[in-house]
């Protein structure tokens, strides 16, 4: 919940109405609804709660924790004291596959550090790696499908001021 929160802080100027700001209060409602609860419902409804919060825990956890290396379903899996397989499950039937999702929001930081004038002299295969890519053939083949440019490409029509906001199209 204080990763959450500061993170809420850190993006509190960019948040805008529409789709993903109910998104981020359903969360941020959910996380709060499961902290709450942890500390102050009865077993029953503790272990009710924890089950219907599990997906935005793990998102939240995933979001927290998506540039460190060693960022995976098991230890996602671990930190929430469950099973890979139900892990799975659960972003299943929470209509996403953990994968593309933890894939996704690494682009869209790869996307953003390469737009940023503070990221300039680092190299392309640097901010994919910072970022989770571990093959570079793989981050530019993503990139490009995601995005429909190189990342090379991107970056200098970012250098040039020709691109709109980088959350436009997210």
């Amino acid at each position: 919940m204080i990763n959450h929160v500061h993170g809420l802080h850190g993006i509190a100027d960019q948040i805008n109405m529409g789709p993903e700001a109910d998104a981020l209060a359903s969360a941020t409602v959910e996380l709060a609804r499961a902290w709450v609860v942890s500390v102050a419902g009865d077993d029953p409804t503790r272990r009710a709660v924890a089950r219907e919060t599990l997906l935005t825990r793990v998102l939240a956890y995933a979001r927290a924790h998506l540039r460190e290396p060693d960022l995976n379903p098991q230890r996602i899996a671990w930190a929430h004291n469950t099973s890979v397989r139900t892990l799975y499950r659960l972003c299943e039937d929470g209509g996403l596959s953990l994968e593309k999702w933890i894939i996704r929001r690494w682009l869209e930081g790869a996307r953003s550090d390469l737009a940023a004038p503070g990221h300039s002299h680092r190299t392309i295969d640097a901010v994919a790696r910072s970022w989770g890519f571990t093959n570079p053939t793989f981050f530019s083949r993503r990139f490009r499908q995601t995005y429909g440019t190189t990342p090379s490409q991107w970056r200098r029509l970012s250098q040039q001021g020709r691109l709109s906001s980088p959350h436009d199209d997210l």
